[in-house]
């Protein structure tokens, strides 16, 4: 989709309108790829909190992670088409027209159990200082098996993405931490006992902060 293109946006706003009307407390958007810097993004974005803030509902995006090298947001949808890793400074300007931002925590190409977990706890750091008070930030948690060439479910856990966003946020102010959460994904492929595994650990987590164990 063109989001420079106003009957676009207009479409998307038209659709989100529907579904307020029908009574749901807000909108989640998951729209892939969008480059760093796309304004008109943010354009649609503006016309959408115009419409969840006034019925009080919650305006909530799936986010990519934020680049890992410098450059690489800027370079990469030229080397790659689907490359949309953001910029920080982008991630606010995404924040300041939404309610909630879910970071899609995975399909990093991890190579080993460490490698995510320092990935994760890099990229959470980065952003709940980015995004800063007030911003709303939920971790996608992975649960998917499927094998990809950037996915790797035997390193990207539900386990080692809450142990590692724990590690990130435990020097966050108490205050603060409410804001911050947890999205597992996808709902259709998290068995029972991930959902156990998920409370089990979401709570040992909570209790023991920043180690041991989390």
């Amino acid at each position: 989709m063109d989001l420079s293109d106003a009957s676009t946006r207009e479409r998307i706003t038209m659709a989100a309108d529907a579904l307020l009307d029908a009574g749901f407390d807000g909108i989640h958007l998951d729209l892939e790829p969008v480059s760093s810097g796309d304004v008109g993004y943010l354009a649609l974005l503006a016309e959408l909190q115009a419409r969840t803030a006034a019925c009080g509902c919650v305006l909530s995006v799936a986010a990519p992670a934020p680049e890992e090298l410098p450059g690489l947001a800027t370079i990469g949808p030229f080397l790659a088409p689907s490359y949309d890793h953001w910029l920080l400074s982008y991630y606010r300007e995404v924040a300041e027209r939404v309610d909630q931002v879910v970071v899609m925590m995975y399909d990093t190409a991890a190579p080993s159990d460490t490698f995510y977990r320092l990935v994760v706890q890099w990229d959470v750091w980065r952003l709940e200082r980015a995004l800063g008070p007030g911003h709303e930030l939920l971790i996608g948690v992975p649960t998917y098996p499927d094998r990809t060439l950037l996915h790797t479910p035997e390193h990207e856990t539900l386990s080692g993405t809450i142990i590692a966003a724990n590690r990130a946020t435990a020097k966050v102010p108490p205050r603060e931490r409410p804001r911050i959460g947890f999205a597992v994904y996808a709902g259709w492929t998290t068995t029972e006992h991930d959902w156990r595994l998920f409370r089990v650990r979401r709570y040992l987590c909570a209790q023991t902060q920043p180690e041991p164990g989390c």
